[in-house]
C-alpha cells in the first residue's frame, strides 16, 4: 500500500478553522470517474464501493479529521474535513493518520 500524503497550511482567520481536502480514485495514472457509464466507469464504481476510509486521529487534540464520503457515481472518493481549534493562539503542528482499505472478497 502506498502512503497518500496531504499537506494543509492554514492561516488563522477565526478561532476555528476548517479545510477540506478532496481525494480521488486513480487507476492506471488516470482519474477514475464513476459517473461515466462505460466499462471503466463500472470498474471505478465497483472499486469505490469496496474502499473503506478510516482515520486514527491526529497528534494534537486541537486538530480533528472527519471523512465525508461521496456517492460511487462521483469523481471524488472522499473529502477529508480538517478542523483546527486555534483559540490558544499558539502554533500548531500535527500529523493526522488516514487509511484506505480495499475490501476484497
Amino acid at each position: 500500500m502506498l502512503p497518500i500524503l496531504k499537506c494543509c497550511h492554514c492561516h488563522r482567520r477565526a478561532e476555528r478553522l476548517r479545510k477540506t481536502l478532496p481525494t480521488f480514485l486513480m487507476e492506471s495514472g488516470k482519474l477514475c470517474d464513476g459517473s461515466v457509464m462505460d466499462d471503466r466507469g463500472a470498474y471505478c464504481r465497483f472499486v469505490a464501493q469496496m474502499i473503506t476510509f478510516s482515520t486514527s486521529g491526529c497528534d494534537s487534540s486541537q486538530v480533528t479529521v472527519t471523512p465525508n464520503p461521496y456517492p460511487i457515481t462521483d469523481k471524488r472518493l472522499h473529502d477529508m474535513v480538517v478542523r483546527v481549534d486555534t483559540s490558544s493562539r499558539q502554533p500548531i503542528d500535527s500529523t493526522c493518520r488516514f487509511q484506505y482499505t480495499l475490501n476484497e472478497l
